[in-house]
């Protein structure tokens, strides 16, 4: 009678539908913080000055921030499901080649003192910051939301909001910022980005366990 009953729970637990919500609601989320960085910024600080006149190298800047967040977002969205699948990243390893070889045609077609200088302006410290402050924001938001997806590898999960977060920021505040150099784009960008993943892998997958 004992063996009965225990079967029968079984097989009323392999047939029941796990009860969780679905990443729809994060997907939101993601787009809204996206948007909320570019009003803020908007707000704070102003557009470009040169809508009329944008070169090549924006449109450049603004795909590879805005997909390299998407990337994120959707490898964060693999990361939630309970049975968790491993992400071999290609998106960003995409992203980051067309960065590479767009850094290195610059340096071997722009004066590097050029280069340097802009490297030491106001505005590189004022992109940082910023990037920096929205990025945590974000990443606390995204660990809530995340967090209640009961992510089974909470390691990759804390790695992909991390990214998400920082490249988010960026792409926020990157319609402000006039300065469309790769070379740029790697140190007033990318240090913020690296600080904030760093900070998720140390804190966050205490924060996402269950």
């Amino acid at each position: 009678m004992s063996n009965m009953k225990t079967n029968e729970l079984i097989n009323l637990l392999a047939q029941s539908e796990p009860v969780s919500k679905k990443p729809k609601s994060s997907v939101l989320v993601v787009m809204g913080l996206g948007i909320l960085w570019c009003v803020l910024t908007l707000a704070i600080f102003g557009g470009r000055t040169d809508w009329n006149d944008l070169n090549t190298a924006f449109y450049i800047k603004t795909i590879l921030l805005l997909g390299s967040a998407f990337c994120g977002a959707f490898y964060a969205f693999k990361a939630s499901k309970t049975i968790g699948s491993e992400s071999r990243y290609i998106g960003f390893w995409i992203v980051m080649s067309a960065l590479a070889i767009w850094t290195g045609y610059e340096w071997v077609s722009v004066d590097s003192a050029l280069i340097m200088s802009m490297l030491m302006t106001k505005a590189a410290g004022q992109c940082m910051i910023s990037t920096l402050l929205y990025g945590l924001f974000s990443m606390a938001i995204l660990t809530l939301v995340f967090k209640q997806y009961a992510p089974a590898n909470v390691k990759q999960s804390a790695h992909n909001i991390g990214l998400t977060s920082g490249l988010l920021a960026g792409f926020g505040y990157s319609i402000h910022c006039m300065m469309d150099s790769p070379t740029y784009i790697i140190f007033a960008y990318g240090l913020p980005v690296l600080l904030i993943w760093g900070i998720s892998l140390l804190i966050l997958p205490r924060f996402l366990n269950w």
